[in-house]
């Protein structure tokens, strides 16, 4: 027994190690190739800018003059951040150079989610509209172009990536390989031990079985002399007994048949107390189903309301239909005094709103005073999906006010209005 416990240990720290060295030795390998693909994700992105610079070769009319401004930054990178003004000038997303970044990972087999930043004289420029990525993705490489000591002249060039995990086990197939041979090995060994094993224990216990029914054969032969012996004894002894048995089985039937009556009664009043737990039960699931649903009320009618201190004095600005504004507080009410609470963009939109003209505002307007987004002569379909993104929003948080609708007016901006179909005619004052 001891020398089985020392094999059962002995084999459980076999195995842990076995097993720490192959998640260190799959950790080590993954990420090897996570560090090579990075590599050469950066590598690529330094070719696919040379790409770019060598695609407006030609067609570039100004040149930097090293007279112009004299310093210790090298000619070379002064001429790169010509060309790199140049190319954003013409490419302001810097579709462009994405493309490009994409185009060579696809040559190379490397299907990632690739994003580019671009900071051009203090202006941020992301060539993908998602921004999770900038935060998830991996921070590639950083390109920075000087013109002079003013770091607000500077170019920088950003690049980002994220590798799918199924691509860089995909590219581990030698460690799969090696692994696979390892676990054949290891399961073919372990077979093998546990044969030999259970062939020993086999005879082992065959010996056992022997020894012990001859033991049992001799227990037995002594058993049945004293038997025969005891059997007359017996038999005279069960006679008297049987005797007194039938004595006591004619008083038993008559017990059991008061028994049997006592039984029959006593299940016709289980079934009757089945019955009334049935109607019960019923009762309580349809009080439970009531209880939930009106719960559930209670809660979503909560959710709408917004508590305010009965100490504090709030300004209200009086909307049409009955609706009073707090720009202070951002919080919307009707006159049956439901509020609810604007936050963020959707808060800073409405007061716009509120302050400007017909309550109407323009897609620039948004972009540049709400949003703050940089605008230089149109609006692009970017800045468009941001606007709809935050009049969406804004649509959400007054949604318990169904009568408010922001209507868009095509290729000019949107407009707030009201109508009274679900307000009452009771108008509190404007401060409370």
């Amino acid at each position: 027994m001891k020398r089985k416990v020392i094999n059962i240990l002995v084999f459980i720290f076999v195995g842990a190690g076995v097993i720490s060295l192959f998640v260190f030795w799959f950790m080590y390998t993954y990420e090897k190739q996570n560090r090579k693909l990075h590599a050469d994700a950066s590598i690529l992105f330094t070719e696919a800018i040379q790409k770019d610079i060598k695609r407006i070769s030609g067609r570039q009319t100004e040149f930097y003059d090293p007279q112009y401004s004299p310093n210790d930054i090298p000619g070379d990178e002064k001429m790169a951040w010509c060309d790199q003004d140049y190319i954003t000038t013409r490419d302001s997303n810097r579709h462009v150079l994405d493309s490009l970044f994409h185009s060579l990972l696809r040559e190379q087999g490397i299907p990632a989610k690739v994003a580019i930043r671009c900071i051009w004289k203090g202006k941020v420029i992301d060539t993908s509209a998602d921004s999770a990525l900038y935060k998830d993705a991996i921070f590639l490489k950083s390109i920075v172009y000087r013109l002079n000591e003013e770091k607000d002249k500077n170019i920088t060039l950003q690049a980002y990536a994220d590798f799918p995990v199924g691509m860089i086990l995909g590219r581990m197939g030698w460690f799969w390989c090696i692994s696979f041979l390892i676990l054949v090995g290891l399961v073919g060994g372990g077979w093998y031990f546990n044969r030999q094993n259970l062939i020993k224990r086999q005879q082992s216990k065959s010996i056992e079985r022997l020894q012990a029914e001859l033991v049992e054969l001799k227990v037995r032969k002594q058993e049945i002399e004293k038997i025969n012996k005891q059997q007359v004894e017996s038999i005279e002894q069960k006679q008297a007994e049987l005797i007194k048995l039938e004595t006591k089985q004619r008083n038993t039937e008559k017990v059991n048949k008061q028994q049997s009556e006592s039984i029959e009664q006593l299940q016709a009043e289980l079934v009757e107390l089945n019955d009334q737990k049935q109607e019960t039960d019923a009762i309580n699931k349809q009080q439970a189903e009531l209880i939930g649903q009106k719960q559930f009320e209670l809660e979503k009618l909560l959710k709408w309301i917004v508590p305010l201190s009965s100490n504090e004095k709030i300004i209200w600005i009086e909307l049409p239909c009955g609706f009073y504004f707090s720009k202070k507080y951002g919080v919307l009410r009707n006159a049956n005094g439901i509020a609810i609470q604007l936050k963020n963009n959707s808060l800073s939109l409405f007061r716009h709103f509120v302050e400007a003209e017909d309550h109407m505002l323009t897609y620039k307007y948004i972009c540049t005073d709400v949003l703050e987004r940089f605008v230089k002569d149109e609006i692009g379909d970017s800045d468009r999906d941001c606007v709809s993104a935050a009049i969406k929003r804004l649509r959400e948080d007054v949604e318990p006010f169904s009568c408010i609708e922001f209507k868009s007016i095509r290729k000019v901006g949107y407009q707030m209005t009201f109508s009274n179909y679900q307000n009452d005619t009771t108008l509190p004052g404007k401060s409370d």
